[in-house]
Protein backbone atom coordinates (compact mmCIF):
# COMPACT_ATOMS: atom_id res chain seq x y z
CA UNK A 1 0.00 0.00 0.00
CA UNK A 2 1.41 3.67 -1.19
CA UNK A 3 1.50 6.25 1.70
CA UNK A 4 -1.34 7.76 0.62
CA UNK A 5 -3.85 5.46 0.90
CA UNK A 6 -2.37 4.13 4.58
CA UNK A 7 -2.91 8.15 5.72
CA UNK A 8 -6.65 7.80 4.30
CA UNK A 9 -7.22 4.34 6.27
CA UNK A 10 -7.08 6.22 9.89
CA UNK A 11 -9.05 9.22 8.14
CA UNK A 12 -12.03 7.31 6.77
CA UNK A 13 -11.93 5.55 10.48
CA UNK A 14 -12.61 8.49 12.44
CA UNK A 15 -15.41 9.33 10.07
CA UNK A 16 -16.79 6.14 10.39
CA UNK A 17 -16.98 6.38 14.22
CA UNK A 18 -18.51 10.08 13.94
CA UNK A 19 -21.08 9.02 11.89
CA UNK A 20 -22.27 6.09 13.73
CA UNK A 21 -21.69 8.30 17.55
CA UNK A 22 -23.90 11.02 15.26
CA UNK A 23 -26.50 8.60 14.74
CA UNK A 24 -26.67 6.82 17.81
CA UNK A 25 -27.21 10.68 19.17
CA UNK A 26 -30.26 10.82 16.82
CA UNK A 27 -31.67 7.97 17.54
CA UNK A 28 -31.71 8.86 21.53
CA UNK A 29 -32.69 12.60 21.59
CA UNK A 30 -35.80 11.41 18.29
CA UNK A 31 -36.88 8.97 21.04
CA UNK A 32 -37.13 10.89 23.74
CA UNK A 33 -38.52 14.61 22.28
CA UNK A 34 -41.81 12.71 21.04
CA UNK A 35 -42.32 11.29 25.09
CA UNK A 36 -45.38 13.19 26.44
CA UNK A 37 -45.01 14.20 30.31
CA UNK A 38 -47.78 13.54 32.44
CA UNK A 39 -49.25 16.19 35.45
CA UNK A 40 -51.90 15.95 37.83
CA UNK A 41 -52.79 12.49 35.63
CA UNK A 42 -53.27 14.54 32.45
CA UNK A 43 -50.95 14.15 29.76
CA UNK A 44 -49.25 17.19 27.93
CA UNK A 45 -50.35 18.94 24.75
CA UNK A 46 -48.16 16.85 22.28
CA UNK A 47 -44.81 18.24 21.52
CA UNK A 48 -45.05 20.21 24.78
CA UNK A 49 -42.03 21.35 26.38
CA UNK A 50 -41.47 21.86 30.25
CA UNK A 51 -40.39 25.41 31.48
CA UNK A 52 -41.53 24.82 35.29
CA UNK A 53 -42.26 22.76 37.63
CA UNK A 54 -43.02 23.74 40.98
CA UNK A 55 -43.91 21.88 44.17
CA UNK A 56 -45.64 24.40 47.30
CA UNK A 57 -45.27 22.82 50.59
CA UNK A 58 -48.57 24.21 51.88
CA UNK A 59 -51.38 21.54 50.05
CA UNK A 60 -53.78 24.72 49.91
CA UNK A 61 -51.57 26.47 46.89
CA UNK A 62 -51.00 22.63 45.47
CA UNK A 63 -48.23 22.75 42.49
CA UNK A 64 -47.71 24.45 39.15
CA UNK A 65 -46.35 23.37 35.98
CA UNK A 66 -45.17 25.56 32.88
CA UNK A 67 -45.39 24.23 29.49
CA UNK A 68 -45.10 25.80 26.03
CA UNK A 69 -46.46 24.14 22.93
CA UNK A 70 -46.20 25.06 19.02
CA UNK A 71 -49.94 24.52 18.41
CA UNK A 72 -52.44 27.45 19.04
CA UNK A 73 -54.19 27.88 21.77
CA UNK A 74 -57.23 26.92 20.67
CA UNK A 75 -55.86 23.95 19.22
CA UNK A 76 -54.29 23.19 23.03
CA UNK A 77 -57.51 23.72 24.39
CA UNK A 78 -59.75 21.05 22.48
CA UNK A 79 -56.76 19.11 22.93
CA UNK A 80 -56.94 19.32 26.38
CA UNK A 81 -60.75 18.96 26.55
CA UNK A 82 -61.01 15.94 24.31
CA UNK A 83 -58.40 13.83 26.71
CA UNK A 84 -59.84 14.31 29.96
CA UNK A 85 -61.61 10.67 29.98
CA UNK A 86 -60.10 8.29 32.35
CA UNK A 87 -57.76 10.98 33.90
CA UNK A 88 -60.42 11.41 37.22
CA UNK A 89 -60.56 14.95 36.50
CA UNK A 90 -64.24 16.62 35.35
CA UNK A 91 -64.46 19.92 33.67
CA UNK A 92 -65.69 22.47 35.90
CA UNK A 93 -65.42 25.60 34.09
CA UNK A 94 -65.58 25.38 30.40
CA UNK A 95 -63.47 28.24 28.52
CA UNK A 96 -65.69 30.74 27.87
CA UNK A 97 -64.81 30.95 23.89
CA UNK A 98 -63.16 28.33 22.94
CA UNK A 99 -62.86 29.70 19.83
CA UNK A 100 -60.16 32.80 21.23
CA UNK A 101 -56.36 32.69 20.46
CA UNK A 102 -55.42 34.85 23.00
CA UNK A 103 -56.20 33.47 26.29
CA UNK A 104 -58.10 30.75 27.58
CA UNK A 105 -58.88 29.15 30.94
CA UNK A 106 -60.06 25.30 31.55
CA UNK A 107 -61.03 24.56 35.54
CA UNK A 108 -61.26 20.74 36.13
CA UNK A 109 -62.17 19.04 39.28
CA UNK A 110 -61.41 15.93 41.33
CA UNK A 111 -63.20 15.78 44.74
CA UNK A 112 -61.53 18.54 46.54
CA UNK A 113 -58.62 19.48 44.67
CA UNK A 114 -58.93 21.76 41.51
CA UNK A 115 -57.15 22.33 38.69
CA UNK A 116 -56.55 25.49 36.44
CA UNK A 117 -55.11 25.04 33.10
CA UNK A 118 -53.62 28.65 31.56
CA UNK A 119 -53.72 28.70 27.46
CA UNK A 120 -51.97 31.99 26.60
CA UNK A 121 -50.40 32.86 23.17
CA UNK A 122 -46.88 33.22 23.14
CA UNK A 123 -46.92 36.15 20.48
CA UNK A 124 -45.44 33.23 17.46
CA UNK A 125 -48.28 31.07 17.29
CA UNK A 126 -47.75 28.75 20.01
CA UNK A 127 -49.12 28.47 23.49
CA UNK A 128 -48.21 28.90 27.10
CA UNK A 129 -49.62 26.46 29.23
CA UNK A 130 -49.80 26.85 33.52
CA UNK A 131 -51.29 24.27 34.78
CA UNK A 132 -52.56 25.49 39.10
CA UNK A 133 -53.41 22.60 41.18
CA UNK A 134 -54.90 23.16 44.53
CA UNK A 135 -56.73 21.30 47.16
CA UNK A 136 -58.85 21.38 50.26
CA UNK A 137 -56.48 23.20 53.12
CA UNK A 138 -57.55 20.57 55.49
CA UNK A 139 -56.05 17.31 53.34
CA UNK A 140 -52.56 17.13 54.40
CA UNK A 141 -49.99 16.43 52.11
CA UNK A 142 -52.47 14.02 50.64
CA UNK A 143 -51.86 16.24 46.97
CA UNK A 144 -50.41 14.77 43.82
CA UNK A 145 -46.86 15.69 43.26
CA UNK A 146 -46.53 17.21 39.50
Amino acid sequence: MGKAAKGKIPLIFFNLIILIGLSIAYLVFAKNRNQQKTYFDLKTAPEAQTVEELKYLDPAVGAKASLHTDFSVSQTSRWYLDNLTGTGWVLDVPPQNPSDEQVQMIQLAKGVDRLSISLINDGSGGTEVIFEKSGDPNAGSEGEDP
